[in-house]
């Protein structure tokens, strides 16, 4: 009989995985890759601004 008992279903839906931001976020592959360049570009240009802010801090 314990063989015969139900089977729970594991699947979920798209919809239930984006209205539970408590579990994480899922990033799909294929934008995964874009926002790390994203990031990257964020980082360079905030890295490359500080130089040419302090050039222009320190000059006397």
């Amino acid at each position: 009989m314990r063989s015969e008992s139900r089977k729970r279903h594991y699947r979920v839906a798209q919809k239930e995985i984006e209205q539970a931001p408590s579990k994480g976020v899922f990033i799909a592959n294929d934008k995964k890759q874009t926002y790390i360049l994203f990031a990257i570009g964020i980082f360079l240009f905030t890295f490359i601004q500080g130089f040419i802010l302090g050039y222009f801090v320190s000059r006397d």
